[in-house]
């Protein structure tokens, strides 16, 4: 999508906003850890367990003009305008956790709407570009959220309508999941699933697909009301994703961002491609 749109876009984008900050109490999973000469960004995308919550696509968008940058995004069927997670062919990537209502607004920069996160995404190569970029506007889109960022250098930071937060010193990755990075102190976190995260970056050992992958599964929800629809593992130094669907980690579509922008523009309905694509998975990735 472009940023310039018809007027009936914005009731598009309205809805689109409304349906994606409406899963605010359900899980997400989101990291960024940089280590033994690799960046690698993973979410896992939860939501209700419902017909209505169960069809995705993914979205290759070549660059239109010498000036912007191809990127792979990923996101729900009632939600067409907008990409839930995306990794541009620079490396640099982003994803959502949904969150409860923050009233604070990015004082003194533009009014926007969420579009320009599609913006971003093609025109910022690194963090630090997209948070100079972002920190001119004010999204209100992101009220009931926070966009988890990384890039391939290995920096990344946690970004929220009013403020941002980056990496810890001394520490080389960065969990987010659905409590408000910026006002919760360790101390108050109860959530498992980043506990779980952050203990097992937190050895130090060797990072890889397969140590990342273990984690995204180990973080899935418990239950059956959530489910982690798909799961995105991109290793942002070879511009790579590992798709998998519906909690199943046995199989996975591999995605060469380089190779497959090459092949055009084209939004792919996810269950099909994962037809076409999938195949066992192997530890050796």
């Amino acid at each position: 999508c472009r940023l310039s749109y018809p007027k009936n876009m914005r009731h598009l984008i309205a809805l689109t906003v409304a349906l994606l900050i409406s899963a605010s109490a359900m899980p997400c999973t989101i990291c960024v850890v940089a280590r033994n000469g690799q960046v690698i960004a993973a979410g896992n995308e939860d939501n209700a367990n419902i017909d209505a919550k169960s069809r995705h696509w993914v979205r290759f968008a070549p660059a239109e003009n010498k000036d912007e940058l191809g990127y792979v995004g990923f996101g729900y069927d009632y939600s067409a305008v907008v990409n839930q997670a995306a990794m541009n062919e620079a490396g640099l990537f982003y994803d959502f956790n949904a969150l409860p209502l923050h009233k604070g607004t990015n004082e003194g920069a533009e009014p926007a709407n969420i579009l320009k996160y599609d913006e971003m995404i093609k025109t910022c190569r690194t963090v630090e570009e997209a948070l100079k970029f972002l920190d001119k506007y004010d999204i209100d889109g992101i009220a009931k959220a926070q966009m988890v960022i990384g890039d391939a250098t290995g920096a990344s930071a946690i970004v929220e309508r009013h403020t941002t937060t980056k990496r810890a010193e001394g520490k080389d990755f960065q969990v987010g999941t659905n409590f408000r990075t910026s006002t919760t102190h360790w101390s108050n976190i109860t959530c498992w699933r980043f506990k779980l995260c952050t203990a097992g970056f937190q050895r130090d050992e060797p990072i890889s697909i397969e140590s990342v992958r273990s984690l995204m599964e180990r973080s899935m929800p418990k239950g059956d009301a959530s489910i982690s629809w798909y799961t995105t593992i991109c290793d942002l130094k070879a511009k790579k994703v590992y798709l998998f669907r519906k909690g199943d980690f046995a199989k996975v579509a591999e995605i060469d961002l380089v190779a497959d922008l090459k092949e055009g523009k084209r939004d792919i309905d996810m269950d099909a491609f994962m037809q076409a694509e999938s195949k066992p998975y192997s530890k050796a990735g």
